[in-house]
């Protein structure tokens, strides 16, 4: 699945119509990350300041729980996912989508072995032990994350 992003076409003798401004088409698939998008509701598309200069060279940090996010929209819910594409959102939903998860996630691994008394004592003590314990502890928040954050 390709999807349509405008970008600016350097032409002076272009007019300022959106088929001939100097803004032509170009397809990029939804792995792509976007660097730039245009400021909603704006009328002269040749006009470079009305790009939206915050996401010029914008980096979004989305990482696994983001892409897990993106995976799930895309197989199971593809009405919020076109959603987001075509409000150009998608990006910043997987980010805070990213930012929300990890953090639950180091906290219920601090609360769960606190509470199961897994700690650097045991490390030191029994490192298979400790080992054992921390992997079923990740395995739990992992699954508690995906249920209450990713798919939702």
């Amino acid at each position: 699945m390709s999807n349509v992003h405008y970008t600016k076409v350097n032409s002076p003798h272009l007019k300022n119509t959106r088929e001939n401004c100097g803004i032509r088409k170009i397809n990029y698939t939804t792995k792509e990350i976007l660097t730039m998008k245009l400021i909603e509701n704006k009328t002269d598309l040749c006009n470079i300041s009305e790009w939206d200069e915050t996401a010029i060279g914008r980096h979004y940090n989305i990482g696994m729980w983001g892409e897990r996010r993106r995976e799930y929209l895309k197989n199971h819910r593809p009405a919020l996912y076109n959603h987001y594409q075509m409000n150009l959102t998608l990006l910043q939903h997987l980010e805070d989508t990213q930012l929300q998860a990890q953090q639950l996630y180091e906290a219920l691994i601090k609360q769960l072995a606190e509470k199961e008394n897994v700690t650097e004592r045991l490390k030191a003590e029994n490192q298979m032990e400790w080992v054992e314990q921390m992997n079923n502890i990740r395995d739990r928040a992992t699954e508690i994350v995906n249920k209450e954050i990713i798919y939702r």
